[in-house]
């Protein structure tokens, strides 16, 4: 009567076909498919790159871990996970990547995750270990670690071990910045539990800003005492406000509020130094927190844009003097992939979902007609991302990025939705944002 399962955590099945390999080092068991040997190699190689990096931060050199590679999804992303303890990673490079390969990027975010989490296992945790195996270890964890703190330390291990990270990027700190600026530093239970009135940024912004600034005014191994008093005293009930107080004096809500008050002045400061521009509103203020983005100008009185909010799923709309009408909606198109248009049709790409393996997925290219008001649908079967239409409305071209981690620029004939040609990048470089040029001669990316 009651369904079991072996794993607290499941990402999702890959298809049965997969004939799977490892790598075997001293720190890590790669498990990966055999088409994707190169990936694996790479990826292998910014691992141990990153074990002793990540670790020395937080004193800790963690146990060995296994890694599961999956090439078949359209998902950029990788998570770590306890009982058992893995790592899986999603190969695809993401349109909005900072200046960084994007194995190198996941290898220091994701393996300071496994450092935080083996670090746990100590102390009063690593007794329980004996009795209840890596529960022990998730169950403290699940208690007492914040997602701020666990998701803000990876995104500064990132950002101080790298020349790029989320922590150099404007468009990371853009919300924040916003909010300090129009409505002053939240408190920190509507910062940490969100709002469904306002727009609250996520426990990576939060994270990070209040640890990177936590390190310049009190030293950088506060996460590191935070994990070990955690672990050593899961029975003090709030082993993280100890942690804190010890090394601030103040109190987890004291300390928080300091650390966004005088990072809020900075940005003030900077704000007011700058020279403001005026710009026209093309879309009325909302009731509800809404966002646009991918913003297209058709002429004065037409545009579009994607739209998604607190009380809306993402959809492409027109806006046409102001008012606005869904045209699409564009919920299983990844957020950080544009919509792109010539000025007579718009394209953008959608995940289609495999209907037996969760891990198994492809793209569709949708192509709407501005003066028809009509959507038509390419079934690519393929992983291709920011397609991009000529001028002549005929080809359209976009990224690929094939399961055994290849880079392609393929070109796409609208009409008869075949592929006309695939092109290799140089050093198989990840292709971001491709377009043609003015006379759909060239293509740029």
């Amino acid at each position: 009567p009651i369904t079991s399962y072996g794993q607290y955590v499941s990402v999702g099945t890959d298809p049965t076909s997969i004939r799977w390999r490892e790598i075997n080092t001293n720190h890590f068991t790669v498990i990966y498919p055999e088409t994707c040997d190169s990936i694996a190699q790479n990826f292998t190689r910014k691992l141990e790159f990153s074990y002793d990096l990540c670790g020395k931060g937080l004193k800790h050199n963690p146990r060995k871990i296994p890694v599961v590679i999956h090439p078949k999804t359209n998902i950029s992303n990788a998570s770590v996970a306890w009982c058992p303890k893995q790592m899986d990673v999603y190969t695809i490079s993401p349109q909005d990547q900072n200046s960084q390969e994007w194995y190198e990027n996941l290898s220091l975010h994701e393996f300071r995750h496994v450092v935080q989490m083996d670090k746990l296992n100590q102390g009063t945790t690593r007794v329980f270990s004996f009795i209840l195996g890596e529960q022990s270890v998730g169950i403290v964890s699940g208690l007492y670690m914040p997602r701020w703190l666990l998701e803000g330390d990876a995104v500064v291990s990132e950002t101080a071990l790298s020349h790029s990270g989320r922590g150099r990027q404007a468009d990371f700190s853009m919300g924040l910045k916003a909010q300090c600026y129009d409505k002053g530093v939240y408190s920190y239970s509507k910062a940490y539990f969100g709002s469904y009135k306002d727009y609250v940024p996520n426990y990576y912004e939060m994270g990070y800003f209040l640890l990177a600034n936590s390190r310049k005014y009190y030293g950088p191994s506060l996460e590191a005492d935070i994990i070990d008093r955690s672990a050593r005293h899961p029975f003090s009930l709030r082993p993280v406000n100890h942690a804190i107080r010890e090394r601030t004096e103040m109190s987890k809500r004291e300390w928080y509020t300091s650390v966004f008050e005088r990072q809020a002045n900075e940005w003030k400061l900077a704000h007011d130094r700058e020279i403001q521009t005026s710009y026209d509103t093309i879309a009325k203020a909302k009731n509800v927190y809404t966002n646009y983005v991918n913003g297209i100008k058709i002429s004065d009185s037409l545009y579009f844009a994607e739209r998604n909010g607190l009380n809306t799923i993402s959809q492409l709309v027109r806006i046409r003097n102001g008012k606005e009408r869904v045209v699409a909606n564009t919920g299983f198109k990844p957020s950080n992939d544009r919509i792109q248009s010539n000025g007579k049709m718009i394209v953008w790409q959608e995940t289609n979902f495999h209907i037996r393996w969760e891990l198994k997925q492809n793209s569709y290219i949708y192509v709407y007609d501005i003066e028809k008001n009509k959507t038509r649908k390419i079934r690519t079967k393929r992983h291709v991302y920011a397609p991009a239409i000529s001028p002549s409305n005929e080809r359209i071209v976009a990224s690929e990025v094939s399961e055994d981690g290849k880079n392609f620029l393929t070109v796409f004939d609208r009409q008869s939705k075949k592929v006309l040609r695939q092109i290799p990048v140089p050093n198989n470089d990840a292709v971001q944002n491709a377009s043609w040029n003015e006379n759909g001669s060239k293509i740029i990316y």
